[in-house]
């Protein structure tokens, strides 16, 4: 990897995603849904002895920030290569794929972590829980971000990837509402979503030992799919040969 051409490549990337009207509506989504989950995380209700909440607070917003911030941004930065035709001239000036990834790759991750940061402080996170949650959210941001980057790739336009992506986060969430409801099942432990929301309450106990149990999972999905975008490369790779 030549670094010097990662920097120039993140630096050409900030200065064109303050124009991308598509990032900026991601962005201001996201700010609402950080507004609206600490609001509606006020109010409950109960059923039968069982508290009823909206959401579940930070777990929640991570969720959100995963699943349609990073994987959306980091899904459309790399597919807007191939659809604006600059994917051959970065290639002609000897840009690897790796270097492209890791450059893209930042650009979403400092987002998604500028999200984070401020959606903790807003449910008053203390400094030091917000450095563990931070450190606990990344190997659910890295099985987003190569998530989006495997959409990246099956896909021609921003279009497709938004297309494509809309089921992944619909069964996410959906798995976000069974973990919320408490149900006694073995099957949601296999979902990050379950970890996450675990984790998270063991950081606010200071329970770190036990909280970092927790990203066992996680970081079980994110290298599975690192291994099926490997595989997916591998395979364009030999029909490019």
């Amino acid at each position: 990897m030549d670094f010097r051409r990662i920097r120039i490549l993140i630096q050409r990337e900030f200065e064109d995603i303050i124009w991308n009207g598509q990032i900026m509506i991601v962005l201001f989504s996201a700010l609402i849904m950080v507004s609206t989950v600490y609001i509606l995380n006020q109010f409950g209700f109960n059923v039968d002895q069982y508290e009823i909440v909206f959401f579940n607070a930070i777990p929640s917003v991570l969720g959100f920030i995963s699943a349609f911030v990073v994987m959306y941004i980091q899904g459309n930065i790399l597919v807007e290569e191939r659809e604006h035709r600059t994917l051959k001239v970065l290639q002609l000036y000897k840009v690897s794929r790796t270097e492209l990834l890791v450059a893209k790759s930042t650009i979403t991750l400092v987002i998604a972590t500028g999200l984070l940061i401020v959606a903790m402080i807003v449910f008053r996170y203390e400094v030091l829980h917000v450095v563990g949650g931070l450190l606990f959210s990344l190997p659910l941001l890295m099985m987003f971000l190569f998530l989006g980057t495997f959409l990246a790739e099956y896909s021609k336009n921003t279009i497709e990837v938004s297309l494509y992506g809309w089921p992944i986060i619909i069964v996410y969430f959906m798995l976000e509402g069974v973990v919320n409801s408490n149900l006694n099942t073995i099957l949601i432990t296999v979902f990050p979503n379950f970890h996450v929301a675990r984790g998270f309450d063991y950081i606010l106990r200071d329970d770190w030992t036990t909280a970092s149990l927790y990203m066992v999972v996680p970081i079980l999905w994110a290298v599975l799919f690192y291994l099926l975008l490997k595989k997916k490369w591998n395979a364009s790779d030999q029909q490019n040969m």
